[in-house]
């Protein structure tokens, strides 16, 4: 069982994506696990982690490897490699990973998938950037049915994808537009809404997905920072090489739909709960690391949520979704 009870993605979780601190890679690694293990005693639900290549600003190039240092790290807390980049890599290989992580740490395994956007992810690998969606939307639909161990064919042989049927992974694909949308409710696979989506983008579609049927976990991206924020690393770069790969973790304005920010935790948990409701969503993935913080505020960013907003997020979820606190 995870902290507080829930499996991947769960209808009122709240999970914590992690990057990577700007240091050596074996220091980095290092404090990526203290941070897990923080998060998990600090009650977050889950941890993922996202996928990029080339020196990507706080990106693992290895989720799936990642994810399994973290749940050997961690006691109960889940984790997913979330989003993986699904067009990079041969798609039996990889459900094959997973399938067998998922029996290494059963019930606390997901997944999630993405069709990637930079171009040098996919320059590294000889990947085709043209026909990203068209790949990613093909595959979408059988990488779900093989977590629940509906594979067919070599795949289906495999014993711990054999096993999902029984014990199914979770699957959440990354949504930015309406054709995502109902593409993966199509898949059977749960959304994975972009952070720059609003909560009134969030919610249409939530309704769409749920128009074509999509049934599966709704999962809202947002970062946040509780109290005085870090001082402004100067002047936005130009977009460039390097402005593009550290884009994700670039200093977020004020008026930036999918930064949350408040003084107080009683504020910054009523945000996060009217985030969820106005978004139509069933569960939240949060991010707490900034431009300009250092590893230890990342860890007291973790820890304050953990002892502060966490328990009154909680409450004002389960009153906005009926669910058990």
């Amino acid at each position: 069982m995870t902290p507080s009870g829930f499996r991947p993605f769960a209808v009122a979780s709240v999970s914590l994506g992690l990057y990577l601190e700007d240091l050596d890679p074996p220091a980095a690694l290092e404090e990526l696990l203290l941070q897990a293990k923080i998060a998990e005693d600090s009650g977050f639900d889950g941890i993922t982690l996202s996928e990029h290549h080339g020196a990507f600003e706080g990106y693992l190039p290895t989720p799936v490897l990642g994810t399994s240092w973290i749940l050997e790290h961690v006691d109960k807390a889940w984790a997913a490699p979330c989003p993986l980049i699904l067009p990079l890599r041969p798609l039996n290989l990889m459900l094959e990973e997973i399938g067998w992580l998922a029996s290494r740490h059963p019930g606390r395994v997901g997944v999630g998938l993405a069709p990637g956007f930079a171009a040098d992810d996919f320059l590294l690998v000889h990947a085709s950037h043209e026909t990203r969606r068209a790949d990613f939307y093909r595959n979408l639909g059988p990488a779900v049915q093989a977590l629940r161990g509906a594979a067919t064919g070599p795949l289906g042989d495999d014993p711990a994808v054999k096993r999902c049927a029984a014990h199914p992974v979770p699957v959440v694909g990354a949504v930015a537009g309406p054709v995502a949308a109902a593409k993966a409710a199509k898949a059977g696979a749960g959304m994975l809404i972009a952070t720059f989506r609003s909560p009134d983008q969030a919610r249409e579609l939530s309704a769409i997905y749920r128009d074509k049927g999509g049934t599966g976990p709704r999962v809202l991206v947002r970062r946040c920072w509780l109290g005085e924020r870090p001082a402004r690393p100067g002047a936005e770069p130009a977009p460039s090489r390097e402005g593009r790969r550290s884009a994700p973790r670039a200093w977020e304005n004020g008026d930036r739909t999918d930064m949350v920010t408040a003084a107080s935790a009683d504020e910054m948990a009523q945000r996060l709960c009217d985030r969820l409701t106005e978004s139509d969503v069933t569960a939240l993935n949060i991010r707490l690391q900034l431009p300009g913080s250092t590893p230890r505020a990342t860890r007291e960013q973790i820890e304050r949520f953990g002892a502060e907003v966490l328990p009154g997020l909680r409450r004002l979820i389960g009153k906005a979704t009926h669910q058990p606190t």
